[in-house]
């Protein structure tokens, strides 16, 4: 039995203010080739690029270094896109991170937190 090697791991903001954009990138490896694809997740659900909504995932393949590189972008974060984000990749890696969507406000220069 040949067991395939593969590595991913995110990186961005665990932590962004209210109308900020979200950015997490998702770098998975193989062992031999890139891996096929990325698949992105949130609270468990599957999350596709839509431009109304103005969520965007680009994805491209760097064969020197045999990684697939995919990130996915929010542009304009509001309170429901707190949460668990998931990478999962074709070869079944899977890694998440926890992003926080902050409402606070800002009066002269002091940040109040509104609950």
């Amino acid at each position: 039995m040949y067991v395939c090697f593969s590595a991913i791991k995110i990186t961005g903001k665990s932590y962004v203010e209210k109308g900020e954009k979200i950015v997490l990138t998702c770098n998975a490896t193989g062992e031999l080739f890139p891996p096929e694809d990325i698949d992105w997740f949130k609270d468990g659900s599957t999350i596709k690029s839509n431009h109304l909504r103005g969520i965007f995932i680009s994805k491209f393949r760097i064969p020197e270094t045999r990684t697939l590189h995919s990130q996915l972008e929010i542009d304009h974060s509001d309170m429901h896109d707190s949460g668990n984000y998931i990478c999962r990749s074709s070869t079944l890696a899977i890694t998440d991170k926890s992003v926080m969507v902050l409402n606070g406000k800002h009066v002269n220069n002091t940040k109040i937190l509104v609950s």
